[in-house]
């Protein structure tokens, strides 16, 4: 029963966006690391995010039982009911939020506030099922994470945590759509309008390219905006222009699932990357100076 619980919380969103939290909460400490902070910061986000992942698995249990990756979670299958899952819901959600508020600052709570009325309402419950440009909208979602992180350690609305904003979301676009040819009959089966159901193979490369190019734009922001170092440009930049290379590499691969798992699998490591360089960037950068 308590796995059950843990399933709905979807532990694999929760790391990858404890990740992006982390980077922005280092981005903003400039080396001045507050552990106590950073710890209550990771609970109450891990808190938030799970309760929008079940809010998530309650709203889309009619098509999780249509879809083979989905099918067996505890609310299509009945180990949870939808009541309990609910009131779960709402528990991780008081408890996130509250540690936000009291713990951790009022900008960073509403952050995390920010992400999840986007990812619940606006994306779950809006346009995940009746329109493709639902990607653009869940990308918003997906972003506020390092901006709570960030805001956790300054209030200042400044270039830096609006450029990390752009990154991540722009940085989600050819990730989510990489999932979508990955996993396209799935969503066929549940009559989720994705790009990559109703558009065409070289339309949707077109679009990631596009996305791609951006990010590589978002990327050097942040180091001409002087909130990253030369560590974190020249590897990202390098991380970056891969990624848009193997986007053209179409025929090295056997087919559209194995050349989308290529570009989503570059996509984690791009995230992981992007969160080390911007934790460790500024005490190496440090150091070539003092050295």
């Amino acid at each position: 029963m308590i796995k059950d619980f843990v399933d709905l919380t979807k532990p694999g969103i929760i790391i990858g966006n404890i990740i992006s939290c982390t980077g922005g909460f280092f981005l903003a400490a400039k080396g001045g690391i507050h552990f106590p902070l950073l710890v209550f910061t990771w609970v109450s986000m891990i808190l938030v995010i799970a309760a929008a992942c079940v809010m998530n698995n309650i709203y889309d249990r009619d098509i999780d039982q249509r879809m083979a990756r989905t099918s067996t979670r505890p609310l299509v299958t009945g180990e949870i009911s939808t009541a309990s899952a609910f009131l779960f819901g709402l528990a991780l959600l008081g408890l996130g939020l509250s540690g936000f508020y009291f713990l951790v600052t009022l900008w960073a709570f509403y952050a995390a506030l920010a992400g999840f009325l986007l990812y619940v309402f606006a994306y779950t419950m809006w346009t995940k099922r009746h329109t493709i440009w639902s990607t653009e909208v869940g990308s918003l979602s997906g972003a506020c994470p390092p901006l709570a992180g960030y805001f956790a350690v300054s209030s200042e609305v400044s270039a830096a945590p609006i450029v990390l904003f752009l990154i991540m979301a722009i940085w989600q676009m050819p990730h989510t759509y990489a999932i979508g040819m990955m996993r396209k009959e799935d969503f066929i089966r549940a009559n989720i309008p994705v790009f990559s159901v109703v558009r065409s193979f070289d339309v949707i490369r077109i679009r990631i390219a596009f996305y791609q190019v951006m990010f590589v734009f978002a990327i050097a922001a942040l180091f001409i905006v002087g909130a990253a170092g030369y560590f974190y440009f020249i590897i990202m930049l390098g991380l970056s222009l891969y990624w848009l290379l193997l986007t053209f590499q179409r025929a090295k691969f056997d087919n559209e699932t194995a050349w989308a798992g290529k570009l989503f699998g570059h996509s984690l490591i791009i995230v992981m990357a992007l969160s080390a360089l911007i934790s460790l960037d500024y005490e190496l950068t440090s150091t070539m100076r003092w050295l």
